[in-house]
């Protein structure tokens, strides 16, 4: 397996006793980043010291539409940028280590049904990458809830990096649905263009689990073929060094 991403921030701030707001109605860890930057460094931190090779840029609930809950959409570009400033210092010392810019859906995840049009989505996206360009490895569109937003977000993407990955979220006990309702073999199968890539990439948002059972699980995605793997909410960084322990042996 080549990269170790590393594990969620939002929940993790939780944890640690921050104020972190319910995530489908606020601007949830977006708080961290106007009241507790520091916080947001030592995660990552943290999951660099866990074995991570990756870490995600905390912009993803920073977006035009979700800053708009608070009055704050004017943020945007200031709160974007303030996110990388934070990786970047949270990589000092760990040179091999990437950092991916995070190009999250515009609305809540799954929540595809609220996604606007394609020309918001240009725009959007457009604005985020001019902010974020210059000061990361690659891009990552994450968790994408509908193969619409995540055709438009990888596609706008490209345009200001060489290297993107596009995930996507699932539903249901089988997984092989988005929250859209389409059938996850449609989205990966969508014609992106000879440059693309696809290969397994796994990064779990789940109930609880510990370090133990995860590191289990991701054992299988990787001998399945997977070569990008990391956690999402409820993960926490011991879980990535439970991961990265499994892949020393």
């Amino acid at each position: 397996m080549k990269y170790l991403l590393d594990s969620g921030m939002g929940d993790e701030l939780h944890q640690r006793g921050f104020d972190v707001p319910d995530w489908k109605t606020s601007i949830w860890s977006v708080s961290a980043l106007i009241k507790s930057p520091n916080a947001v460094v030592e995660i990552h931190r943290d999951n660099i010291k866990a074995g991570c090779n990756v870490i995600i840029t905390n912009n993803y609930y920073v977006t035009p539409n979700i800053l708009r809950r608070e009055g704050i959409e004017s943020e945007f570009e200031n709160l974007t940028r303030l996110a990388v400033v934070l990786a970047e210092k949270s990589r000092q010392g760990f040179p091999e280590v990437l950092i991916a810019g995070s190009f999250p859906p515009i609305e809540t995840n799954f929540m595809p049904d609220l996604t606007p049009s394609n020309d918001v989505l240009d725009d959007y996206y457009s604005n985020l990458g001019s902010f974020i360009q210059q000061n990361v490895d690659l891009i990552i569109c994450e968790t994408m809830g509908s193969i619409r937003e995540g055709i438009n977000a990888a596609k706008n993407a490209l345009e200001f990096s060489d290297h993107v990955w596009l995930s996507w979220t699932n539903k249901g006990v089988s997984g092989d649905t988005l929250p859209s309702g389409e059938k996850l073999i449609d989205a990966i199968t969508e014609d992106l263009g000879e440059t693309v890539d696809i290969d397994v990439n796994h990064y779990a948002n789940t109930l609880p689990i510990t370090a133990e059972e995860y590191a289990k699980e991701a054992k299988i995605w990787i001998d399945e073929g997977a070569y990008v793997v990391g956690g999402c909410c409820t993960t926490r960084p011991e879980h990535i060094k439970r991961i990265a322990d499994e892949l020393k042996q």
